[in-house]
């Protein structure tokens, strides 16, 4: 399956971009959809803001400071990233499933 893609580009800083791409990524979440986030270029305040909203790290995949091997590593990481949220996802959904169990069990 081939993934979907959006590219954020603005002419200068300052126009919102970090804004508008926080948006559309909880927005993704929000429907369930496996959602990697990555950035390009020396900022790494970004990527903070984006690992906030979707749960796991964004990757840099600028190629002059990563170099070819890095942004694969990138890529391949992110897809890591994205297994091990679904196997935490339903580990969660069980505990919360065996609390409500118990909750009932007590009359609570």
């Amino acid at each position: 399956m081939k993934a979907a893609r959006i590219l954020l580009a603005a002419g200068a800083s300052g126009s919102g971009k970090t804004l508008i791409t926080c948006g559309l990524l909880q927005a993704l979440v929000n429907r369930g959809l496996k959602t990697a986030s990555f950035k390009c270029g020396p900022d790494y305040i970004d990527p903070m803001f984006h690992s906030r909203v979707l749960g796991v790290p964004s990757r840099n995949i600028d190629l002059f400071l990563q170099g070819k091997a890095g942004v694969r590593a990138a890529f391949k990481a992110a897809d890591g990233d994205i297994g091990r949220r679904d196997a935490l996802s339903r580990h969660e959904h069980e505990r919360q499933r065996t609390h409500r169990r118990i909750d009932g069990e007590r009359g609570a």
